[in-house]
């Protein structure tokens, strides 16, 4: 609410098997939340045999994937956040606006 924040940073733990809800997710949290999302996700596997293939990503306001790490792959990649895109892209598409502030009970 209010654009408190620029980027929402994702640690994970999602199988090889929900892969692509993993990938969905995040540029729907991106897109829902007009900011940036980086998501780091585990590779290998684990002590149950369930197998991770990584897939961490830096996915812009807009939902598109703009830095990743190929599966499997042990490493690090970065991204500079452009700041003044999303400031732009926020000021032209006010959707934080429309947020309500409720609480469940």
């Amino acid at each position: 609410v209010n654009n408190a924040y620029d980027m929402l940073v994702v640690v994970a733990n999602w199988p090889a098997s929900r892969k692509e809800a993993f990938n969905t997710l995040l540029k729907a949290r991106a897109i829902e939340n007009l900011s940036y999302v980086c998501a780091s996700n585990c590779i290998g596997t684990d002590g149950k045999g369930i197998s991770y293939t990584g897939n961490s990503q830096v996915i812009d306001f807009k939902g598109f994937v703009v830095a990743n790490v190929a599966e499997n792959a042990d490493t690090i990649v970065s991204y500079t956040v452009e700041k003044e895109s999303l400031t732009r892209f926020r000021t032209n598409f006010p959707a934080w606006k429309d947020a309500d502030s409720f609480l469940l009970q």
